[in-house]
């Protein structure tokens, strides 16, 4: 999964979203494992199905988290100092987010996630760059 600590100029579509302080992203594939057919006592077909790009954004201030709930565009961020040293665009089509998931711990730092998913534009195409 990637993660990158201190994301500038963070926008959704023409939403502009202050104190992101981390954003978290993965394309994970479902396992497809089909049952062993008679006399068998392994799988004998396996394999992964369609990728789930998804992610979690990532801010301090619970009021700020609900200002990124219930969007929907391209993701885009700027990056500092990634891969050592270089500054990079992140960019994520088709982003839908999901409303804040807030924790208020003892003796701890509040967190405030607001996840999210994206959708290829066309089926094939990851909807993440990393340029």
């Amino acid at each position: 999964m990637g993660s990158v600590h201190n994301p500038q100029n963070v926008t959704i579509g023409a939403v502009e979203l202050s104190g992101v302080l981390a954003i978290e992203w993965r394309e994970q594939r479902k396992p497809i494992v089909r049952p062993p057919g008679d006399g068998e006592t392994h799988h004998s077909n396996v394999e992964y199905g369609a990728a789930i790009t998804s992610g979690k954004l990532v801010f301090v201030d619970p009021a700020e988290a609900s200002a990124g709930s219930g969007l929907v565009g391209t993701l885009t961020a700027a990056l500092q100092g990634v891969g050592g040293g270089a500054d990079r665009t992140l960019t994520i089509t088709h982003v839908r987010t999901g409303g804040p998931e807030n924790l208020a711990g003892h003796n701890c730092d509040a967190a405030c996630g607001v996840p999210f998913l994206a959708a290829s534009s066309d089926g094939v195409t990851s909807p993440v760059t990393l340029t």
